[in-house]
């Protein structure tokens, strides 16, 4: 067990060496098999992080896509990738928390244009359509599909939101963690009066 933790199933890492004895593996564990797994660690962390590395070129969509397909495939790697097992999946799912991040800007910056409208106008936008081209160059979009960003009118003000990892439209219900620990409901920016 000891030499499978350092230097993992050897057909899988050295497929052209033959089967070596307990001592032969223990020898290789300590004169430079850790070394041989950790670039093993990092021929799989370039492999798997190189397309998110491009993620940039991407819409944001197309990131999440990305990303999700990217921790799917990260949860199930083999054994010997023990540190990229761990790491992989966190950093793939870092996407969504950077989406949700840009979500909160471009809600923040609608609201601006909300209350710039109001501030001219008397009253708010019937929808955020209202606010084209004056008050903003084009409809601000949600990250995580690419549509506009949701807008409700309500008597103490008006809620923005974004749909969310959860990628439904919840009607802006504020996004709470289920038992699983997976976000349900949208990201929502509410400003009352």
């Amino acid at each position: 067990a000891v030499s499978r933790m350092w230097i993992g199933v050897i057909d899988e890492l050295w497929p052209e060496s033959a089967e070596p004895s307990m001592e032969g593996r223990i020898r290789i564990a300590l004169n430079g098999g850790r070394e041989r797994i950790a670039t093993g660690e990092r021929l799989a962390g370039l492999q798997y992080l190189t397309p998110l590395a491009d993620a940039p070129d991407l819409s944001w969509p197309e990131r999440l896509e990305l990303s999700e397909r990217t921790y799917e495939t990260t949860m199930h790697l083999p054994d010997p990738k023990i540190m990229s097992r761990t790491m992989l999946p966190a950093l793939a799912r870092a996407t969504i928390a950077f989406a949700r991040d840009a979500a909160v800007l471009r809600m923040a910056r609608t609201a601006l244009a909300i209350e710039l409208y109001r501030s001219s106008e008397g009253t708010l936008p019937a929808d955020l359509d209202d606010l084209v081209p004056t008050y903003l160059p084009a409809l601000t979009l949600d990250p995580f599909d690419g549509e506009p960003l949701r807008y409700r009118r309500h008597e103490e003000g008006y809620t923005i939101y974004s749909i969310y990892s959860d990628l439904k439209d919840d009607n802006g219900v504020q996004a709470e963690k289920n038992d699983s620990g997976d976000w349900i409901g949208d990201w929502v920016f509410e400003v009352r009066r």
